[in-house]
């Protein structure tokens, strides 16, 4: 029997368009896979509770990794609906979270309140938490004490086209962490997830793969300053030097966490290599790039750009990061915050 999914989101989120995109991109890539008996895309407020039903309709239309255009609009509502009723997530066996990570707690806590639990007899419901600069991972899975909750992220934005459809801005994939023997019965929701047309990365370490995802990102929070494509952003050394400065000063602060958690950690536990990896998103390490950027213009632009992927895409001279320069006091405020936040994700 197929598993019915509820990808849950932000419906109006005050930072950016950034999950409630990706949320719509993966529930209609899910609901055409024919891996899943339906879909909803639930749409919430930042306390859980449900919106109005005449605000949930999104009309989105995603462009599938394969050429294939998907339309909320026409897709039947046998297999996919859009909802801001929180009670549907009753009927659902896997939850993706997507919410804005700061409320993730606060809407898990409400739903684990009030919808009901799963039957006994029944298998334990899977969540998956797809938001890569979550934080606090032990409290989720307090949170959810009833079901099997499964860390991961995602090391790509979906972004609007010139023509207003939904696809992935570079080619990274999902990653989530590595099923213990707990968990094996939730094996096939990475079966599921991969229904989007895209891979799923199963890692021991899920905290250096948000660590790197976090790194790559503020790419997009710096250059969302200059008002410039993904691409004109790359092709410009100024930008980059910026980019460098950041790579520069998180890895020192990611080293000096790591440092410390290592000391205070008698038994030893943590103590091994826990470099940020950003495999999810690029085969070129942290440092790797950090050699790239400062290279001169003309290298860069006419052979790197060329030749390499590096994790943050520019498939056109058009396509802009979610990250909008309309508000941009509150997303250098948010780069601030991943680049001085992020490390606690180590879970002390």
């Amino acid at each position: 029997m197929l598993p019915r999914v509820g990808v849950v989101y932000t419906r109006d989120s005050a930072l950016s368009r950034e999950d409630a995109q990706l949320a719509q991109y993966v529930s209609l890539c899910l609901a055409a896979s024919g891996r899943c008996a339906k879909t909803w895309l639930v749409g919430l407020n930042n306390d859980g509770k449900s919106i109005d039903k005449n605000e949930s309709k999104t009309g989105a239309v995603a462009l599938r990794c394969d050429g294939a255009v998907l339309d909320s609009g026409k897709l039947s509502t046998e297999i996919y609906e859009e909802t801001g009723d929180c009670t549907k997530l009753n009927e659902c066996d896997l939850w993706l979270l997507m919410v804005e990570t700061d409320a993730t707690l606060k809407v898990t806590e409400f739903l684990h309140k009030t919808l009901k639990k799963t039957d006994e007899k029944q298998a334990k419901r899977v969540v998956i938490s797809l938001q890569t600069t979550m934080r606090r991972l032990a409290q989720l899975n307090s949170a959810l004490p009833d079901s099997i909750v499964l860390h991961g992220g995602e090391a790509f934005q979906v972004v609007k086209d010139d023509k207003g459809m939904l696809r992935p801005l570079c080619n990274g994939c999902f990653f989530v962490e590595r099923l213990s023997k707990e968990k094996t019965s939730a094996l096939y929701a990475l079966d599921v997830l991969e229904g989007t047309g895209i891979q799923v990365l199963s890692r021991h370490n899920i905290q250096a793969m948000k660590w790197g995802c976090t790194m790559l990102r503020s790419f997009y929070y710096i250059n969302a300053l200059t008002g410039k494509s993904v691409l004109d952003g790359l092709r410009d050394r100024k930008t980059r030097f910026l980019f460098l400065q950041a790579l520069v000063e998180m890895d020192e602060l990611f080293q000096a966490v790591m440092a410390s958690v290592t000391a205070a950690n008698k038994s030893g536990r943590g103590s091994g290599d826990s470099s940020p990896d950003t495999s999810a998103a690029t085969l070129f390490p942290v440092r790797s790039l950090m050699v790239l950027l400062p290279l001169p213009d003309w290298i860069f632009n006419s052979f790197v750009l060329r030749v390499f992927d590096l994790g943050l895409g520019a498939p056109s001279s058009t396509d802009k990061s979610v990250i909008s320069v309309r508000h941009r006091g509150s997303y250098v405020w948010h780069l601030f915050t991943l680049t001085l936040l992020s490390p606690l994700i180590v879970g002390f």
